[in-house]
C-alpha cells in the first residue's frame, strides 16, 4: 500500500505529460503562418483579395503536402490544395513566400511557402492555364 501511494503522483504526472505534449507542439506540426498580403494574390483555383490569411498543414496521417488557407481568425477555410516540397539552401527566420508577378494590374501568384527554420518549403500545384490567366478569369470561382 505504501508503495502505491508513492508511485501514484509519478504515474499520474506521466499521463498528463503524456496527455499535453502533442498539444504543445501542434502549432509547429501544422506549420501556421499568418500572413498579411497588402494586395490581391493567387493560389490555386482562387483570388483572395488584400487582407491577412491563416496558412496551415492539413492534419493528415502520413500525407503532409495538403495546404488549408484561412481567414484570419480561423472561422473560414477559403482553399485546400495539394502541393509537392520544394527546398532552399538556407532556411528562412521568419515566414516566407515566394511571389511571381504576372500581368500588369493583375494579382501575385503565390508560388512557394517556407516556414521559419525549415529548408523544405510547399510548392503550389497550378495547371499551365492558371498561372498564365489574367485574374478576371477566375472572376465568380472564389
Amino acid at each position: 500500500m505504501r508503495m502505491a501511494t508513492r508511485f501514484l503522483p509519478i504515474v499520474a504526472s506521466a499521463l498528463l505529460c503524456a496527455t499535453l505534449c502533442p498539444t504543445a507542439k501542434a502549432s509547429e506540426w501544422d506549420k501556421k503562418t499568418v500572413v498579411t498580403f497588402d494586395e490581391s494574390i493567387v493560389i490555386p483555383g482562387h483570388v483572395l483579395p488584400a487582407g491577412t490569411y491563416v496558412f496551415t498543414v492539413f492534419d493528415s496521417a502520413g500525407n503532409h503536402d495538403v495546404v488549408q488557407v484561412w481567414n484570419q481568425d480561423q472561422t473560414e477555410l477559403l482553399a485546400m490544395t495539394e502541393t509537392i516540397p520544394t527546398y532552399r539552401l538556407s532556411a528562412p527566420e521568419t515566414p516566407m513566400f515566394r511571389l511571381d508577378d504576372r500581368f500588369p494590374d493583375s494579382p501575385t501568384l503565390v508560388r512557394a511557402w517556407f516556414y521559419p527554420g525549415d529548408t523544405k518549403g510547399r510548392e503550389f500545384l497550378y495547371s499551365p492555364d492558371q498561372a498564365t490567366v489574367p485574374a478576371a478569369a477566375y472572376n465568380g470561382r472564389q
